[in-house]
């Protein structure tokens, strides 16, 4: 009987250890099916008083769905692809323990933490806690809103203490009606802290007010009050595009460099994936951006996978709106880490210095170093010679060779000179030699 009941306990426990998973598998399957009808029973439990405004958000949504076309539904079919992926995706730790350091980047990540049912102790893997049952009823705090309009673009930033999604409401009404069908919107899927979104489309020398909305994985949303920028004025004679050239790219194991040059003062944005196309609308598509103007760019693309191809464009706007993007081009992450470069620190070493018997008005010194360096020969009457003194003259020859030869000329007859040798390597360091001295002749 006691041989049973342990048999029967270890079959229990077997089958209790299969049937999770599967049971997490087939409640996954079912968001798909129904839409994620258990988040919006979620949202629905906990935002009750905010139901009228969530209704009248999700018809926006549709209406701006039907107004973006084709390409907001793409945008919209690869977000829910990466979080259903994402959450399957999560039950690899069950069976692999370094699945986490190899799978779990920061897009995944942050979807499995917000998104997903997960059992066992791998909620607290990702999420850093004990999964608590408690439902999360507090909305984000949104901070530092601003913008940075061009002519026909705007770039609006914000920050929310917890991982949240984007969305940018706005029109040239100074009264943003989040559940006005009128108002226009912008919505980046993604869940992060650092919030920034592009309006496109915009018209020249226009104020715009927009309000700006993130909400959390629990569906609890802030809304912020209405802030407004101007675009720039539109320029009756640049109607040019920048043109950009001379495109080079730098690659480490984890990070990417891309310059490139343009013909006018423009803005520099880089969009960069793994996969192609690289969509520059997609809330997917990630990218490196700075708002100053120069004619030199140099972009940095950050915390990248190593020994992987990654996908890039260009973009450059002029100071008139006008904007330029390059063809996509590929660079690929190194594999292992490059070998440090050891700085050169050490001077040159001279050696066999000989000051040729001189004339009544010139004289040679020759000498050698072990690297390739200048050749320079300071010369005085004033003992001992000061190779810093106004006073002092200098001779220069700035080659790189290892055989040095300077002729010393105009010099005074029966008077004696005082001289020193210096080289310089191409690291900038320094030797002098020591003094040696000379008497012209008469000239007689």
């Amino acid at each position: 009987m006691k041989k049973y009941i342990q048999t029967l306990t270890i079959g229990t426990l077997a089958l209790l250890l299969v049937a999770s998973p599967l049971a997490g598998f087939a409640k996954e399957k079912e968001n798909k099916k129904n839409g994620n009808g258990n988040e919006a029973k979620k949202e629905q439990v906990v935002n009750k008083n905010d139901d009228r405004n969530e209704n009248d958000n999700k018809r926006n949504d549709d209406n701006d769905k039907k107004k973006n076309g084709s390409d907001s539904k793409n945008d919209d079919n690869k977000n829910k692809s990466v979080g259903q992926n994402s959450c399957v995706k999560a039950f690899g730790h069950l069976i692999a323990p370094g699945w986490l350091k190899k799978n779990g980047d920061t897009i995944d990540r942050d979807y499995i933490a917000q998104n997903c049912w997960l059992p066992f102790g791998i909620a607290k893997k990702f999420r850093g806690n004990n999964a608590s049952t408690t439902p999360d009823v507090t909305a984000p705090v949104i901070s530092n809103i601003r913008s940075n309009p061009a002519k026909k673009q705007a770039e609006v930033k914000w920050a929310t203490n917890e991982f949240a999604n984007s969305t940018v409401y706005w029109n040239t009404s100074s009264s943003v009606d989040t559940s006005d069908t009128a108002a226009q919107k912008v919505v980046n899927n993604r869940f992060v802290k650092n919030h920034q979104v592009i309006l496109r489309n915009l018209t020249p020398n226009t104020t715009y007010y927009f309000v700006v909305r993130s909400r959390d994985g629990a569906g609890n949303s802030a809304v912020s009050g209405v802030n407004s920028f101007t675009t720039k004025p539109a320029s009756s004679t640049d109607s040019q595009l920048p043109v950009i050239s001379n495109v080079v790219t730098v690659v480490g194991t984890t990070t990417i460099q891309v310059g490139w040059k343009t013909n006018e003062n423009t803005t520099d944005r880089v969009y960069y994936s793994t996969i192609l196309p690289v969509t520059l609308n997609a809330s997917t598509t990630l990218y490196v951006s700075n708002a100053s103007t120069t004619k030199t760019h140099l972009v940095t693309l950050p915390d990248l996978t190593s020994n992987t191809t990654y996908y890039l464009v260009i973009e450059s706007t002029d100071g008139a709106g006008n904007v330029t993007t390059s063809a996509t081009f590929g660079a690929h992450t190194n594999s292992v880490p490059a070998v440090p470069v050891i700085p050169d620190i050490t001077a040159p070493v001279i050696s066999s210095v000989i000051l040729a018997i001189p004339g009544s008005s010139t004289t040679t010194l020759t000498w050698k170093t072990d690297e390739l360096s200048t050749s320079k020969v300071f010369y005085s009457t004033v003992n001992p010679l000061d190779v810093n003194a106004s006073t002092t003259l200098s001779i220069l020859n700035s080659g790189l060779v290892y055989l040095h030869t300077v002729q010393v000329s105009g010099l005074a007859t029966s008077t004696t000179y005082y001289f020193k040798v210096q080289s310089v390597d191409a690291s900038g360091n320094t030797a002098t030699s020591g003094q040696v001295t000379a008497t012209t002749t008469s000239g007689m």
